[in-house]
């Protein structure tokens, strides 16, 4: 079947790489569209839609990170993926800034020919099938409106169109079941590359500073004294900044210790008390499990950091034969449940869309229970896969 070619925006100041990417790209059959500045790129946009964007990281007058930022600022193109390519190493810092500037991914030069078209397929065949669901849709509401006396016929065209939006839901599924599970793995390896080498770098510069003092004289002390206590906030801050990331308690040591530090970390921080109550059979939990358990609990405290202006806080956490249920619940202002909600199917509220996305996405059941001045209450609860529901049976833990 002969589809309509999908625009490509391919960004560079460079011709010559621009006349290889197109080669490159050439093979996949689609529209490959060429701009030599992040100006221009812009203009490209404001005529036509693109399916992703190839774009240079070093160019100048307009890098990449700043034509990305102009372009996830503009409501028609903040869900349009980006690509990066560079031709030079960048930190972990700068990749963060990079995702958080909207990049789905990085192409390093020079570039591997197969690994390019890999990539950028995979966002064009997204983009298409997107467009046909749209179609799809489209299609229906027209039958609906045109309704014919053949009933029968009817009933049988929408169960084939209801399977087949149930097999893509499936397939969207599975698609962001693995992107979750990428997120944990970057940030796991983000978080460790943090914590070795940033942090045993700022290490070794307070000690540095330590031994300067003393040999230096006393009117270098209060100088060195500010370097070390700079120095200080930036250890503790990479430390912070990888725990976020991923605490590396919760791979070792499971998800109530991970939890129990966490709520330390935040009594510390924020002043704000735990109630931490535990039933489980200590059985260990898959990982999907624990970083989902986990993350709602982080996205909880985000919000109650935030917004809440609670005192205090209770966590239940329970394990039964069959599902382990958490709930988090404050004493804070509270919230409309339904306003939010809404807010969230509209993309305004990403937090609990992110939180009942990942729990939906393991069969669990996802709620939350707020009224202005009367708290809130986070529930979650998922099920135990069936290997596990049967040891934990067998051992009679209840």
């Amino acid at each position: 079947m002969k589809h309509e070619p999908i625009n490509i925006l391919l960004v560079d100041d460079q011709p010559g790489k621009l006349l290889s990417y197109e080669a490159m790209l050439s093979g996949l059959g689609e529209n490959l569209v060429r701009a030599t500045s992040g100006r221009e790129a812009l203009s490209i946009l404001l005529k036509m839609d693109v399916a992703v964007i190839l774009l240079d990281v070093n160019m100048p007058n307009m890098d990449g990170f700043e034509t990305a930022e102009i372009i996830r600022g503009h409501p028609q193109f903040e869900k349009t993926p980006i690509i990066f390519v560079t031709a030079v190493y960048t930190t972990d810092i700068e990749r963060l800034k990079g995702y958080g500037l909207g990049a789905v991914d990085y192409v390093y030069v020079p570039v591997v020919a197969e690994i390019l078209r890999t990539k950028v397929s995979v966002f064009v065949e997204l983009n298409r099938k997107t467009r046909e669901l749209q179609q799809l849709n489209l299609t229906l509401e027209q039958r609906v409106a045109d309704r014919t006396a053949n009933l029968e016929q009817e009933i049988s065209e929408r169960k084939r169109v209801e399977e087949e939006l149930r097999l893509s839901g499936e397939r969207l599924a599975q698609m962001t079941r693995q992107l979750i599970a990428a997120q944990e793995t970057e940030r796991r390896r983000l978080a460790g590359e943090l914590h070795d080498e940033l942090g045993q770098i700022c290490t070794a510069i307070h000690i540095k500073l330590q031994q300067a003092k003393l040999v230096c004289g006393p009117a270098a002390e209060s100088h060195i004294e500010d370097g070390i206590e700079i120095v200080h906030q930036a250890i503790q801050r990479v430390r912070e900044m990888s725990l976020d990331l991923r605490p590396v308690m919760l791979d070792d040591f499971g998800l109530v210790a991970a939890m129990k530090w966490y709520f330390e970390v935040q009594k510390k921080l924020t002043g704000i008390p735990v109630d931490f109550q535990v039933q489980t059979s200590g059985a260990v939990l898959p990982p999907d499990v624990n970083n989902t358990c986990f993350r709602v609990v982080q996205e909880s405290f985000t919000n109650i950091n935030r917004h809440a202006q609670a005192e205090h806080v209770r966590v239940e956490l329970h394990q039964d034969d069959d599902e382990i249920q958490l709930v988090i619940q404050d004493d804070g202002v509270g919230f409309d449940g339904e306003s939010a909600r809404l807010r969230s199917l509209e993309g305004h509220s990403m937090g609990l869309f992110g939180m009942q996305e990942r729990v939906e996405l393991l069969g669990g059941q996802f709620t939350v229970e707020s009224r202005p001045d009367q708290g809130t209450r986070v529930v979650a609860r998922l099920p135990l896969p069936e290997t596990l529901a049967s040891r934990l049976c067998g051992s009679g833990f209840a």
